[in-house]
């Protein structure tokens, strides 16, 4: 009888415990002995479990990062335009680039200068209106036999047009052996107020490239090729 009694005594001390897991004080219900043992277990299982991934979490090396860092953008690299034997067509020379090795053009553009002549001084309200509104211009260029881009305009002064050429036909003309890029460009809706600026124009009885006047070189067409950074690791 006195063994019946001290049992539910401890049954009852160990059913009040208070036990504190997660963080948080839970209090334990009025259970029979053997549930509490089961849950008691648990705990230190769960305590273990917890040791275990502490000891892991301390004792485990991070391999440190390859530092890596981008080289310097390259500069845009600016080719003027030369004469072709064709008319409206320029040549453009490559090899006179100086791109660095392992740099590979990413982007190629070609610039050209729509010269608008003024009008004369009489000119009547619509014809007015008509001259701030413009003239629309189709500007295509070719080469290598092919169309390669087509840019539609609306012309009212004189100013300078970008014309994005596909990258693969530069890359395919450094490949050659001479690395001369031959481009043609036409203009639909040109006239003599409106029309691009190219060497073949320039050309006026006997003067000769070395006669013409410096000015027209700055509206010559020319090649923009940008470059993208490339990566450099110290790794070895």
């Amino acid at each position: 009888m006195a063994g019946t009694s001290l049992v539910l005594i401890a049954g009852c001390t160990l059913a009040i415990l208070v036990l504190c897991i997660d963080g948080k004080e839970k209090s334990l219900p009025p259970r029979d002995l053997k549930d509490i043992v089961k849950f008691i277990e648990l705990v230190k299982i769960k305590n273990k479990i917890e040791s275990n991934i502490r000891q892991f979490t301390e004792n485990r090396t991070v391999p440190e990062p390859v530092p890596t860092e981008h080289a310097p953008t390259p500069r845009p690299i600016l080719i003027i335009s030369e004469r072709a034997d064709s008319k409206d067509c320029m040549m453009f020379s490559l090899e006179k680039s100086n791109v660095t090795a392992g740099v590979v053009p990413a982007k190629a553009d070609l610039w050209v200068y729509v010269k608008s002549k003024k009008a004369g001084n009489k000119t009547t309200s619509n014809k007015l209106t008509k001259k701030k509104k413009g003239r629309k211009l189709k500007l295509i260029v070719t080469g290598e036999g092919r169309k390669l881009s087509t840019l539609r305009v609306r012309v009212s002064m004189s100013k300078w047009y970008k014309i994005e050429l596909p990258i693969s036909v530069v890359h395919k003309v450094f490949k050659t052996h001479n690395k001369i890029l031959h481009l043609c460009i036409s203009c639909k809706q040109c006239n003599k107020k409106y029309h691009v600026v190219l060497l073949s124009h320039h050309r006026s009885g006997s003067r000769t490239s070395k006669s013409l006047p410096n000015i027209r070189k700055e509206e010559w067409p020319f090649l923009v090729l940008h470059s993208k950074p490339e990566f450099i690791s110290y790794q070895k």
